[in-house]
């Protein structure tokens, strides 16, 4: 059926505190592409003349920060939430990797904005019991998973058609 051809996802996750920012977002963008699921990846540019911000960037943030200049910081991480905000606007759904024990405001402030737009959002996390109960207000619990491949399997049967799209949530531009 190809239900989910042409959508668009937002890979929200850590940037700041974790080890892997850039690896889980790639790997799942390989494995929707074959869907024709389109990924933001905020890692990666997106938008035309938009701030880049590489490891590099987040270095020099944080020393800035812990040297006291926060007046070069302030204005980067405001064209950052205005840039990775309209990456919200602009998708059909969020995937959000979670990692509890490491708190990412910039991810809890992008969910909640999806939340509000009555967008799905899906989540990668590796023990549903780990959830953090505020998220567990804001999101189905249908649509955590406890693994990227469970995820994926997930979304086949979706488009395929197999599992019904909840209209509550999913919105899809028709062809």
């Amino acid at each position: 059926m190809n239900m989910l051809n042409k959508t668009i996802y937002y890979a929200v996750g850590n940037l700041e505190n974790t080890e892997d920012a850039e690896n889980w977002r790639d790997s799942l963008a390989n494995k929707l592409k074959s869907l024709g699921i389109r990924c933001l990846d905020p890692t990666k540019p997106i938008f035309q003349d938009q701030i880049s911000e590489t490891e590099e960037t987040r270095q020099q943030l944080k020393k800035w920060r812990e040297d006291g200049h926060y007046h070069l910081v302030c204005p980067f991480m405001k064209e950052v939430i205005r840039r990775d905000l309209r990456a919200v606007d602009a998708s059909n759904f969020i995937v959000y990797k979670i990692e509890p024990s490491k708190p990412s405001y910039g991810s809890v402030h992008e969910i909640v904005v999806a939340s509000q737009q009555r967008k799905p959002i899906l989540m990668i996390i590796k023990d549903k019991k780990q959830m953090p109960l505020w998220l567990m207000g804001l999101v189905n619990m249908d649509y955590v998973f406890e693994s990227e491949e469970a995820l994926v399997e997930y979304l086949k049967k979706l488009d395929s058609g197999q599992i019904h799209m909840n209209s509550k949530y999913w919105k899809i531009l028709l062809p």
